[in-house]
């Protein structure tokens, strides 16, 4: 099979907050956790699958690279275990700034970080617990992404305010639906709805003053 080439990772909101100091919400320690359980425990995948929203779910470039690679090795109906992901990692590299190429299974660490993965594992017990704070921490992230854009949005005077109203709206509905059982999204999305609905009844005022 022919290797696959990708460009490096990123994500313009969560580079912008590193570069001034914060740390975008993550657990990196539970990421490895989950990722050790699938390894040793194949069969979890279906169940991490259920609660998590991909590879996305992942701060961790290397781990979300693990992660798309075990789905692969799923997909190609291939047992999962580290030398198979392992192997489904080698396929892939990346073109660095200086134009050399890596493959995934190195950036990652190689196959003694698959192994180190799953010796700090004893039992897939708690995967639902574990998988569930990934997915809270990538939704905080996409919350601050979602605000950031509104934000700048916001800034348009050109454009008119249902079209802003419009579009914040948007965006928060878009990460209500990564997991509709969450209430405090639900919450989220209602005070922002109501917020922006204050302004644009002041705004309405304001004109029929004029």
């Amino acid at each position: 099979m022919a290797e696959k080439k990708d460009k490096k990772q990123s994500t313009p909101v969560v580079s912008s907050l590193e570069q001034i100091g914060i740390r975008p919400p993550h657990n990196s320690e539970i990421e490895k956790i989950v990722l050790g359980t699938i390894l040793i425990e194949p069969d979890s995948i279906h169940r991490a699958l259920e609660l998590l929203s991909g590879s996305d779910s992942f701060f961790e470039d290397r781990h979300k690279m693990i992660f798309e690679s075990i789905m692969n090795v799923m997909k190609n109906s291939v047992a999962i275990d580290y030398i198979t992901v392992a192997d489904e990692l080698k396929k892939h590299k990346v073109i660095e700034k200086d134009k050399t190429e890596r493959t995934h299974l190195d950036i990652i660490g190689g196959i003694p970080y698959l192994i180190e993965l799953t010796n700090n594992v004893a039992t897939s017990a708690h995967l639902d617990y574990h998988a569930r704070i990934i997915e809270q921490k990538y939704i905080q992230r996409r919350l601050i992404e979602a605000g950031v854009e509104i934000r700048d949005n916001s800034y348009n005077e050109e454009e008119d305010i249902e079209t802003l109203v419009n579009f914040a709206e948007k965006k928060i509905y878009e990460v209500s639906k990564l997991d509709e059982k969450a209430y405090y999204i639900l919450i989220a999305s209602q005070v922002g709805a109501t917020y922006f609905n204050i302004i644009r009844a002041d705004k309405l005022i304001s004109l029929q003053q004029e």
